[in-house]
């Protein structure tokens, strides 16, 4: 396996914070390899997203940087990722998925 992407959930969104400055440490980050999600990128590619902030609106990962997927696109990145449920780390962005969906809450994604 290569290098990892990180997701996590972010508790409280704030419209001014530069994410893309901030640590996967400062979250309770999921480990997924780069080598799911390179199966993932081209359909992912159309889900809009934030680039590092949310003045940055774009379309899917960040694939070297820092992704915030908004909780109007979880459904679409969930329909995405459950092909791969049987992979046990992509079980657990599954959950982490739903939860986020549960809450309305944001997904933060560290690229490699």
């Amino acid at each position: 396996m290569g290098p990892y992407n990180k997701f996590a959930i972010i508790a409280n969104i704030e419209n001014n914070i530069d994410y893309g400055m901030k640590s996967s440490k400062n979250y309770d980050v999921i480990k997924i390899s780069d080598d799911f999600v390179n199966e993932w990128v081209s359909n992912l590619e159309k889900i809009p997203t934030f680039w590092h902030n949310l003045n940055r609106p774009n379309e899917g990962l960040a694939r070297y940087g820092v992704t915030l997927i908004p909780p109007k696109s979880l459904l679409e990145f969930l329909n995405v990722v459950i092909k791969d449920e049987n992979k046990s780390e992509v079980k657990k962005l599954i959950e982490l998925i739903e939860e986020a969906i549960k809450e309305k809450k944001y997904i933060i994604h560290f690229g490699i």
